[in-house]
């Protein structure tokens, strides 16, 4: 019989780890920072209370006012609150004010640094030297990077033809330098519990057999984020009478239909619509009445919507009723739904977890 000799990788990990350090083995997240929304935190993650990833690279792409500064300043708040993370903000539309971060909740005091910039090679730049300082002091604190937007990033040419009065374009060269930027993130993210969240910008097409609006910097982008949630905004006119101010238009703050673009934690092309009241900021219920409909959770009864507790109890409410409360119920009761078709996976789950939990407290 003969004997096959097994490869033995210790030597050969130590010299990666040890010499050129490289990190080996798997890079899944560790720590997710919540959106400040639990439907908007399940289209990235299936996970009501999971947002973005650290260790990854992740956008939000939208037009302009629909929501997409605001909920980074919310990853920014939770990231400081709940992990007590170093944010680092990078900011290219010179709209980082720091009364807008405090009123979002922002520390800008304590574990936050803004430092402006124009140009790829300077962001590329900024952000090498910070994970540089941040390997030398042997810190184990999570990192948040949030570039404030791709959009506004210009090349060094394009900056320099503008200094000399000169409009002609960089042929190209913004795309390529962005895709290279991203990469590289990806690589220095990957290493520590640093994430890597960046707004963008979207325009509409002009491709008529495909409507869907375009995320400006080149596909090179898209391809390097594992995360990607396109948004659109609409007027939000009907509030609860507590959320409404006064307004000559009747508005009262913006809707924005989310969408999971990409996502390598949960199924893409799902959706749902946030509001963002003017008067008390991003309602993180909002959205959930539109992904339980969705699961068959809630289902039409006459012009009400039923809901069928653990316990058998029906709750049956018109739309405009179901508040916070009840649709905290319905997450506590099914927090492994993710879609209809998953259901049945869903409850076999639940039930293996449930029977894991009763051999816990037997022993």
């Amino acid at each position: 019989m003969t004997v096959t000799k097994t490869f033995d990788p210790t030597k050969f990990r130590r010299k990666l780890t040890e010499k050129l350090d490289i990190p080996v083995g798997f890079s899944d997240p560790r720590i997710w920072i919540s959106t400040g929304n639990y439907a908007l935190n399940r289209l990235i993650s299936g996970d009501y209370n999971r947002g973005f990833p650290l260790s990854k690279v992740n956008m939000l792409a939208g037009e302009s006012g629909s929501g997409k500064s605001l909920i980074a300043a919310q990853v920014m708040r939770n990231a400081q609150n709940d992990h007590n993370a170093f944010v680092v903000l990078l900011d290219s539309e010179g709209a980082g004010d720091e009364a807008w971060l405090k009123n979002a909740g922002v520390d800008t005091e304590n574990n936050f640094m803004r430092i402006p910039v124009f140009t790829v090679s300077t962001c590329t730049e900024m952000v090498a030297e910070f994970i540089s300082a941040l390997k030398e002091s042997g810190a184990d604190q999570p990192v948040l990077i949030v570039l404030d937007s791709v959009g506004m990033l210009e090349t060094e040419s394009g900056q320099e033809n503008f200094l000399k009065g000169d409009s002609k374009g960089d042929q190209g060269q913004l795309a390529k330098q962005l895709k290279r930027f991203i990469k590289n993130c990806i690589y220095l993210c990957e290493q520590k519990d640093i994430g890597f969240l960046m707004t963008n910008h979207t325009y509409a097409s002009q491709d008529m057999f495909n409507p869907d609006a375009k995320i400006t910097g080149g596909d090179g982008i898209v391809y390097a984020s594992s995360i990607v949630i396109a948004m659109r905004k609409f007027k939000l006119k009907e509030v609860s009478d507590e959320d409404q101010v006064a307004t000559a238009t009747g508005v009262h703050g913006i809707k924005t239909t989310c969408m999971s673009y990409k996502t390598r934690y949960n199924k893409p092309f799902e959706k749902t619509t946030i509001e963002i009241p003017w008067s008390t900021g991003l309602d993180p219920y909002s959205g959930l009445l539109e992904l339980f409909e969705m699961d068959g959770l809630l289902v039409k009864d006459g012009n009400k919507l039923k809901y069928t507790a653990k316990d058998g109890t029906e709750i049956k409410l018109f739309k405009k009723q179901w508040k916070d409360d009840h649709l905290q119920q319905i997450m506590d009761e099914n927090p492994y739904s993710i879609s209809r078709e998953d259901k049945a996976f869903a409850e076999k789950l639940e039930t293996s977890m449930n029977q894991t939990a009763e051999e816990d407290t037997e022993e």
